[in-house]
């Protein structure tokens, strides 16, 4: 969502939570990084991150299992501490993405925790700023960082208001269900 033009102009609210954040929203690059989009590899980056088969991509790519996919991912992309030598899912996460793993780079050049804080800020934006209020009319919900939780009997509902934002936002959605 960050690297799309649809990426909403005043970025997420800034709340009390959010105060150790050391980066306003968009991040330290140019406007969403929108200067990089035209780069085949973020391109492909954000159909499969949207398409929810971001981690079978890396999977193929690393020869690894999913768990070791996520962990991955989060520890040495997006995440990093320090100089280390790659490992296995940043190398072919890089290999596969150059541009957004440039990106990455940049917005954690100072604290490897930015990005991370900039996309829990985007989660909670879109999940307890934008779909919740739509839904809060018609069901009982509850929100917990980047999920609702409803009743059984409403989860398609619930699905149709995940479904609107994001395509106000310009994108399609994979959606996890769990009971």
């Amino acid at each position: 969502m960050m690297l799309s033009p649809n990426y909403p102009p005043n970025g997420p609210k800034k709340l009390s939570t959010y105060e150790y954040t050391l980066v306003e929203s968009p991040p330290l690059l140019p406007p969403s990084c929108l200067a990089l989009l035209p780069a085949p590899d973020a391109a492909d980056f954000c159909l499969l991150a949207s398409g929810g088969v971001l981690y079978e991509k890396l999977m193929a790519d690393a020869g690894l299992d999913r768990d070791s996919v996520k962990l991955g991912l989060l520890q040495d992309v997006l995440a990093k501490r320090g100089r280390y030598p790659p490992r296995l899912v940043e190398s072919a996460f890089e290999n596969t993405f150059p541009t957004v793993h440039r990106i990455i780079r940049a917005v954690n050049r100072r604290d490897h925790g930015t990005l991370i804080r900039l996309l829990q800020r985007a989660e909670s934006w879109l999940v307890v700023e934008t779909v919740a209020p739509r839904l809060l009319a018609q069901m009982p919900i509850m929100t917990l960082h980047d999920a609702i939780f409803s009743r059984r009997r409403d989860v398609r509902e619930v699905e149709a208001g995940f479904r609107e934002v994001f395509g106000e936002l310009g994108f399609e959605m994979g959606l996890k269900v769990e009971n």
